[in-house]
């Protein structure tokens, strides 16, 4: 959208500016969408036709790559059973090792409730 309105400010601009003030053509009169068209309809043809040239050109040379190696490695830790997280044993980007531990899960829904026995009758 840019490079068509840089585009027209060369061609449209001017042909209008000269018409109207050089030639003295009033807006509505002699000046309309259609006068300004059939003068310049070579200039915005090659407008359109630059502009899609260029953004095809954009987007067909853009860089890109599909072999990426990411210099961090993230791993996703989830826990067999759900719950809260009663203890936290490393830091943000501390390095771990194989079967260190990393937090340690709230096991009170894991756990019978410890109600005293009813009693017998």
């Amino acid at each position: 959208m840019l490079e068509f309105l840089l585009c027209s400010m060369f061609t449209l601009l001017p042909d209008y500016l000269y018409r109207r003030y050089r030639q003295g053509k009033r807006w509505g009169v002699e000046l309309n969408p259609y006068t300004i068209w059939f003068e310049l309809r070579w200039g915005i043809t090659t407008c359109l036709i630059l502009t899609i040239t260029l953004i095809t050109a954009i987007f067909y040379y853009h860089p890109s790559t599909t072999n990426v190696l990411s210099a961090f490695r993230t791993v996703t830790i989830l826990s067999e059973g759900g719950g809260r997280v009663s203890k936290v044993y490393v830091d943000n980007n501390q390095i771990v090792k194989a079967g260190d531990p990393i937090f340690e899960m709230d096991g009170k829904s894991q756990k019978a409730p410890s109600h005293p026995p009813a009693p017998v009758l």
